[in-house]
């Protein structure tokens, strides 16, 4: 039988433990968030005291030559397209499969395939990608970054897409067939909405894996289509490790992400649990 001091001794244990385990994970974006506002000078002097700038955001995204302002661009269009492309992707492949009665192999099939391509690492097709890139000028665009993040993430996207779709009410698609002149009606009008939590859910985690992804684009870009990871790595230089730089970038990356999940942490929730609305 436990005793009250016991009792007292693992609970305090937890919590510091749960504390500790917090600590360990916060302080580098505390360094960071710290760091963002510092010279580059404050930094390598490891100054404590030092008086807030924000002189290193100004530089960012006032480079008279784009600099990370051109980065965040292509970091937007790539990851809204990608994610636009995702979504349709996945929602229509899991419309036919779930409500369109296919042959039964071909949904097994599909489903195999994808998460055979799911499995295997991103870098053991990235040579392939890069020497078919080069030779159909879709190297260091947006066009080819946007169809690389697509391809990368729609079996995700497919098989979340599925979970969906099968919690959708077969009785209203079916219903929807005396209303709707053709499966497209029943798709757009139907279904999406059905679906909406879901595909909320599912296009804020594709719009935050492209947007923090950094193998693809590191091997698919050079200059021009250089995304946001791949420029906060230029500031660590063989000559010199631009440390405040590099911290007001990072910063301005988790800004994307903290708000999507912030704003949209009710479609979140709901669609991870439920994956539509009933």
């Amino acid at each position: 039988m436990k005793t009250p001091f016991v009792d007292r001794f693992f609970k305090g244990a937890g919590a510091l433990g749960v504390v500790l385990y917090a600590l360990f994970i916060l302080l580098p974006f505390l360094w960071i968030a710290v760091t963002a506002f510092k010279r580059q000078i404050d930094v390598l002097m490891s100054r404590v005291v030092f008086t807030p700038t924000l002189s290193t955001f100004e530089a960012l995204l006032t480079d008279p030559h784009g600099g990370f302002a051109y980065n965040i661009w292509n970091s937007v269009v790539t990851a809204g397209a990608a994610t636009v492309a995702v979504l349709f992707i996945a929602a229509i492949s899991a419309f036919c499969l779930v409500h369109k009665k296919p042959p039964y192999w071909l949904g097994p099939l599909l489903m195999a395939i994808t998460l055979l391509f799911h499995i295997i690492p991103q870098v053991t097709y990235l040579s392939s990608w890069y020497i078919w890139f080069r030779r159909t000028e879709l190297f260091d665009t947006l066009p080819g970054l946007t169809f690389a993040f697509t391809v990368a993430n729609l079996p995700m996207g497919m098989w979340l897409g599925l979970r969906y779709a099968q919690e959708v009410p077969r009785e209203l698609i079916e219903a929807s067939e005396l209303d709707c002149t053709g499966p497209w009606q029943q798709f757009f009008k139907v279904f999406l909405p059905l679906m909406r939590n879901g595909l909320v859910a599912l296009g804020l985690l594709v719009f935050i894996f492209v947007w923090s992804d950094f193998v693809v684009a590191l091997n698919l870009s050079d200059n021009l289509a250089k995304t946001v990871p791949v420029a906060i790595t230029s500031f660590a230089q063989s000559e010199q490790v631009r440390y405040a730089e590099m911290a007001a970038s990072s910063l301005l990356a988790m800004l994307p992400a903290l708000f999507f999940l912030l704003l949209g942490q009710r479609y979140i929730v709901a669609g991870l649990l439920s994956g539509s609305v009933k």
